[in-house]
């Protein structure tokens, strides 16, 4: 509900907008894996982080490649189109062309702000960005995509709580998992005068490997397709892609002003064990068009020693839940295995910022 209409209503009234609420998101997040989402300050953050995007992509392709991910240890920058695989969602490397795209990576960082104090966050996936030169762009460019994605993280956290309690769990069920996350904000260009010949994917057919994403589009951009009634989540391995309907994919709208589009990851569909969808999907281009898609992708992810092991209320002996599927697995070592990267184990544990 929008905000809006929550004033003057008693804890009764309060109560029963939530609990329908709850079983929106509940439906949505079992038999789609997509939905969109509003709140008072995503509105804001959405345009600011587009129109971020805008303002890097208009750079000169010599200033783009000064933060090429070549030169991070982390594969955090600048990647161009076909410079090398790492963001290709092709389903068939090798086989199915690579995707006609743009990316710009930023990760979390070592140093946050956690109530006006500094908190030093220690794990494989907190490290340094690449960020463009300062006089390259608008005046506190830099500031103002940290501060917007806050804001997209900050939904991401308000957003579990409605999780939990769709799912019959505690509120603050996620909430450790989501204080220090191990987030990813991705810039996105497509271009369809890159296509491959006989070729109209902009982005080949996925799941997200992760808990949580929230993508930002422009209205009317080219199509983000999903398959409809699409159950399969992806493996340990795999994105997910291998059992694709042709027949089966629908667009999901980019009109809905002001609103955001959030689908479940792969570790989600673990974490519920399969009772939330991760959804496959994709991005279609207009053969011989002229405009460019650009979107932005936050991917709030756990904390990187965050215990992923089956909920309570998503397996037996809770009614009419089958046993647990999977074994207990930390979400770094998940991601890492899904990324073909080196797992990290936990140092020895002294204070709560070994996150």
């Amino acid at each position: 509900p929008n905000a809006s209409t929550l004033y003057n209503k008693t804890e009764q009234e309060l109560t029963s907008i939530r609990t329908a609420t709850a079983s929106q998101l509940n439906n949505a997040a079992s038999q789609i894996g997509f939905f969109f989402i509003t709140l008072p300050t995503l509105s804001s953050a959405s345009q600011t982080l587009l129109q971020k995007c805008h303002e890097f992509y208009n750079l000169p392709e010599n200033d783009k490649m000064e933060i090429s991910d070549s030169k991070s240890s982390m594969r955090r920058g600048y990647n161009a189109p076909y410079k090398s695989q790492g963001g290709s969602c092709a389903a068939k490397p090798g086989v199915d062309p690579p995707d006609p795209k743009e990316t710009l990576l930023f990760g979390s960082e070592p140093v946050l702000s956690n109530n006006g104090k500094e908190v030093i966050v220690t794990s494989p996936m907190h490290g340094p960005n690449l960020w463009p030169q300062s006089q390259l762009l608008p005046h506190q460019w830099k500031q103002d995509v940290q501060q917007a994605w806050a804001v997209l993280l900050d939904a991401a956290r308000i957003l579990t709580k409605a999780f939990a309690l769709a799912l019959g769990e505690e509120e603050g069920i996620f909430d450790k998992a989501l204080q220090y996350p191990a987030s990813n904000l991705l810039f996105l260009r497509y271009d369809a005068a890159l296509l491959a010949q006989d070729s109209n994917i902009g982005c080949g057919a996925h799941t997200d490997c992760g808990f949580l994403t929230l993508l930002l589009q422009e209205p009317n951009s080219a199509p983000l397709q999903v398959q409809r009634g699409a159950l399969r989540a992806g493996s340990l391995r795999s994105s997910g892609a291998h059992f694709v309907d042709e027949t089966a994919w629908i667009n999901a709208p980019s009109e809905e002003e002001g609103a955001v589009l959030v689908n479940l990851g792969d570790m989600m569909s673990r974490w519920t064990n399969g009772r939330y969808r991760s959804t496959v999907h994709r991005v279609l281009l207009e053969k011989g068009g002229t405009k460019k898609r650009h979107s932005v992708a936050c991917f709030a992810n756990p904390a990187y020693y965050t215990e992923v092991s089956c909920l309570k209320s998503c397996c037996a002996p809770s009614v009419g839940m089958p046993e647990a599927r999977y074994e207990s697995i930390t979400a770094g070592k998940y991601i890492s295995d899904r990324l073909g990267l080196m797992y990290e184990p936990p140092p020895p544990h002294d204070d709560d910022c070994n996150v």
